[in-house]
C-alpha cells in the first residue's frame, strides 16, 4: 500500500502539466477511402497529407513526431532499390521517449497499393523538389517553395488534424 501511494504521488507530481488530448483512430476502410479522395485531387498539400498519414501508420510515429520528419532522416545508403525499382526506404526515428536513434524500414508494399507509403511518398518528394529540410512543409511553403529546395518549415500536429478532421467529415460519411 505504501508503495502505491509513493508511486501514485510520483504520477500527479509529474503529470500536473498534463493536458489530455483526443485519440483519434482510423481503420484500414477509412484510410481507403480518404487515400482515394486525396489522390483524385491533383493538389500536392492532398498528395502530402496522404503521405503524412501513411508514414505516420508505417513507422509508428507520434503525432507530435510526424511534421518534424526531415528529408535528411533517410538514409540513402541503407535503401533497397534494384533493378525492378526501390524496394525499400531505411529512415531514422529518435522519438521523443527513445534515447537513442531507431533504424526503420518502409517497403514496397505490392498487395495493397492504396496503403503503401511508398508509392505516395516517392511522387510526393519528386514533387516537391525537396533537397533538404522538413519532408512536410507548411501549406504556405508547399505554395512557395525556396528555390534552393531545402524547406525550413513543418506542418503542426494541430494543421494536420485539422485536415484529418475535415476529411472525416467530408470523406467518411
Amino acid at each position: 500500500h505504501i508503495d502505491f501511494v509513493n508511486v501514485d504521488a510520483a504520477l500527479k507530481k509529474e503529470g500536473a502539466n498534463y493536458v489530455p488530448t483526443s485519440a483519434k483512430q482510423i481503420m484500414p476502410r477509412e484510410v481507403k477511402q480518404i487515400q482515394r479522395y486525396l489522390t483524385s485531387s491533383g493538389q500536392l498539400k492532398d498528395l502530402q497529407t496522404i503521405a503524412m498519414l501513411l508514414i505516420g501508420i508505417d513507422v509508428f510515429l507520434r503525432h507530435d513526431e510526424l511534421g518534424e520528419v526531415k528529408f535528411d532522416d533517410f538514409l540513402k545508403k541503407c535503401h533497397t532499390i534494384t533493378a525492378d525499382g526501390i524496394k525499400s526506404l531505411a529512415m531514422q526515428i529518435q522519438g521523443k521517449c527513445d534515447k537513442t536513434i531507431k533504424y526503420f524500414y518502409v517497403h514496397m508494399n505490392k498487395t495493397h497499393h492504396e496503403f503503401c507509403t511508398l508509392r505516395h511518398l516517392l511522387p510526393y518528394v519528386y514533387l516537391l523538389n525537396i533537397k533538404g529540410g522538413y519532408l512536410f512543409p507548411t501549406e504556405e511553403e508547399l505554395d512557395h517553395p525556396p528555390a534552393d529546395g531545402i524547406y525550413k518549415t513543418y506542418m503542426t500536429y494541430d494543421t494536420f488534424s485539422k485536415r484529418l478532421d475535415h476529411l472525416f467529415r467530408t470523406v467518411c460519411v
